[in-house]
């Protein structure tokens, strides 16, 4: 290497060779029978909502009371008697409290808003999910009639981005990525946890390659020792 020059090599994948990758990877999760057993339960799964609930019919009521309040108020300023020495403090009274009054039911309402956004943004959630869940189970079916670019588009659903860990073929290190890996294809269960985790440690630290290893550790040294490695 020539003294000060900054290598630029890049190792090139094709990427014919990488879409065929994952999708063996797809075709061999989807055709897991547990695999789909517990993609339809998720799709059954019920999404709880009860505290929402309970969340939101708390606003409503605050509410109603607010707006009694407020009318009575108004109602009141409407009754004043213009001849009575404490008129203008009675009016001064009155309208003090009926801007208070405003100002709990401006926030009970942006609470309200907030709450309900919440709930309609977790039924999305469920909906958004299920269509995923259906699609992995008829994965074959709807990606076989596809062409080139529907296919790209339909695996985004899926697959956010590929991570290529490169190392030596005869490496112990290897050997253990590959056993991880098919571990993680006879175990649905254990592969979609470890999604989760991993999908967690990258929101944390999408900056920071040590934090995000860091945070992935636990779970892999317990799927490690399930391994007896």
């Amino acid at each position: 290497m020539t003294r000060g020059h900054k290598c630029d090599y890049r190792k090139q994948v094709s990427e014919t060779k990488l879409d065929g990758a994952v999708i063996e990877v797809l075709r061999k999760l989807v055709s897991n029978k547990k695999f789909a057993g517990m993609m339809r339960e998720k799709i059954n799964m019920e999404v709880d909502t009860s505290s929402l609930d309970q969340e939101i019919a708390t606003y409503e009521k605050a509410l109603r009371q607010c707006y009694l309040n407020k009318d009575a108020i108004l109602a009141d300023l409407d009754n004043l008697d213009y001849e009575d020495k404490h008129y203008q403090r009675r009016k001064t009274d009155l309208e003090n409290r009926l801007s208070k009054t405003y100002d709990i039911i401006e926030e009970a309402e942006n609470s309200l808003v907030e709450a309900k956004s919440k709930k309609r943004s977790i039924l999305a959630e469920k909906v958004c999910g299920d269509n995923i869940y259906k699609a992995l189970i008829f994965f074959g079916k709807m990606y076989e009639p596809m062409n080139e670019a529907e296919r790209r588009e339909f695996l985004t659903q899926f697959i956010e981005k590929v991570e290529i860990y490169v190392c030596p073929e005869d490496s112990p290190e290897l050997k253990r990525h590959l056993a991880f890996r098919d571990y993680l294809r006879m175990h649905p269960e254990a592969a979609i946890e470890y999604g989760r985790i991993k999908t967690e440690a990258a929101k944390r630290y999408p900056e920071d390659i040590d934090q995000y290893i860091a945070y992935k550790a636990p779970r892999i040294e317990k799927i490690m020792l399930k391994m007896g490695n």
